[in-house]
C-alpha cells in the first residue's frame, strides 16, 4: 500500500469519525457514495458498514450496523454508542462483527460509552475526575490531538460550533510549562453556552449524549495517560466494560468454554490452574497462588482484526493475549511463564 494511499485512509478514518461524533447528517447518495467505495484489500474490508446499512424514507432496513435514519430529506447519519444502548443492539451488534469478522475504519461499536449521572444531569459541570493529578504536557499534548484549545485566559477548551456548546477542563495548571513544585489536580470539567441565551441555564440532561460522552471521554483518555506516576490505577469503568464485552466476544468466538468474567477480573480454568486477569491493569494471577508476570511485547501485529477493533490500545489486546494464552495454557512452551505456574492436583 503507497504511503498516498495510507495517507488518504487516515483522512477518510478522521472524517468518517468526525461525522458520528458531530452528528453530521447525511444525504443517501453520499452515504451509497460511501458504500461503493473500492480499495485495496484491508481498506476494503474497512468499509463503516455493509450496504444493508443504507436506510431511505421509502424503504426501512432493520439489519443496519452503523447508520440511522435523520429524516427523509436528509436520510442518515452516523450511529454511536449511545444510539446502539438505546436500541437495547450493542452487545449484538459486538457480538456480530467478531462472529462475521468486520473490521471498522474507526472505533465506533466497540467505543466507550458514558452516561451522566443523576446529579450531574441537573448540573453544568461534571466533577468525576475531580482530584486526578495529572502532567500538564502530556495532559495538553493529548487533548490537542482530539480538538481541544488551550490559551492563558481560559486553559483547556473545545468548543462544539454546531450545537452551541463551550467545554472547559478546570485545573489549577499553567497548561504552557510544567509545573515546577506539584502536579496539578482536575477540579471539573465545565459546560456552557458558546452564545449567550438569556433566562436560559444550561444543564448536562439538556446536551446532545453524544457530544457529553465524547467530552468525557477525552477527559478519561487523558487521566489514563498523564496521571501522575505513568500509570492510572483504575482504568474509566467505561473502558473496563468495554474490554469486558471484547473478552466475551473472544471467548465466543475462539470457542474458549473456559473463559468468564465476573466484575473486573477475567477468570480463566485452565488445564494445569485457574488464573484471573485484571480488566484494568492486564495483572495476572493464579487462584490461590501468586502473581504470574507475563511480559507484553508491544507494536506486532497492529494490523489484526483485534488492534483494529480496539482502536490499537495497546493494553486491550495485552490483556487478549493473556487470557487466550492462560485459556491454552497446557499447549504453552514457554517456560518463562510455566515455572510461574503451581499446578493444581
Amino acid at each position: 500500500m503507497s504511503k498516498a494511499w495510507k495517507a488518504q485512509h487516515q483522512r477518510a478514518r478522521f472524517l468518517l469519525k468526525s461525522v458520528m461524533q458531530r452528528r453530521t447528517p447525511l444525504a443517501v447518495d453520499d452515504v451509497r457514495a460511501i458504500l461503493s467505495i473500492r480499495g485495496e484489500s484491508d481498506v476494503q474490508k474497512a468499509r463503516v458498514a455493509p450496504k444493508s446499512a443504507v436506510r431511505t424514507s421509502h424503504r426501512r432496513r432493520t439489519s443496519d450496523v452503523g447508520w440511522g435514519e435523520k429524516s427523509t430529506a436528509i436520510a442518515a447519519f452516523a450511529r454511536a454508542p449511545v444510539d446502539f444502548n438505546a436500541a437495547g443492539l450493542w452487545t449484538q451488534w459486538q457480538s456480530h462483527l467478531f462472529a462475521e469478522k468486520l473490521v471498522q475504519p474507526f472505533k465506533q461499536v466497540f467505543r466507550e460509552l458514558y452516561v451522566p449521572t443523576a446529579e450531574e444531569a441537573e448540573l453544568s459541570e461534571s466533577r468525576r475526575y475531580s482530584s486526578y493529578q495529572i502532567q500538564v504536557k502530556q495532559a495538553a499534548a493529548a487533548l490537542r490531538s482530539r480538538g481541544w484549545t488551550a490559551s492563558y485566559e481560559d486553559g483547556l477548551q473545545k468548543v462544539f460550533l454546531a450545537q452551541g456548546i463551550c467545554v472547559s477542563l478546570y485545573a489549577q495548571a499553567d497548561w504552557f510549562s510544567p509545573s515546577d513544585v506539584e502536579a496539578p489536580a482536575i477540579e471539573y470539567v465545565c459546560f456552557s453556552r458558546s452564545r449567550y441565551v438569556p433566562d436560559a441555564p444550561l444543564h448536562i440532561a439538556d446536551l446532545d449524549p453524544v457530544l457529553y460522552s465524547e467530552v468525557m471521554r477525552d477527559v478519561d483518555m487523558v487521566v489514563s495517560i498523564a496521571f501522575v506516576g505513568g500509570v492510572d490505577p483504575e482504568t474509566g469503568q467505561s473502558t473496563k466494560e468495554l474490554r469486558a464485552a471484547i473478552v466475551r466476544c473472544t471467548a465466543e468466538l475462539m470457542k474458549l468454554p473456559n473463559v468468564s468474567v465476573n466484575g473486573n477480573h477475567v477468570h480463566i480454568k485452565g488445564t494445569l490452574a485457574n488464573y484471573t486477569v485484571h480488566l484494568g491493569s492486564g495483572l495476572v494471577r493464579q487462584e490461590g497462588g501468586t502473581e504470574i508476570p507475563i511480559i507484553p511485547v508491544h507494536g506486532q501485529h497492529r494490523e489484526s482484526t483485534l488492534s483494529a477493533l480496539t482502536d490499537e490500545d495497546p493494553k486491550t489486546v495485552e490483556i487478549l493475549s493473556k487470557v487466550v494464552l492462560l485459556a491454552e495454557d497446557s499447549s504453552s512452551k514457554d517456560p518463562t511463564i510455566l515455572q510461574w505456574i503451581r499446578p493444581q492436583g
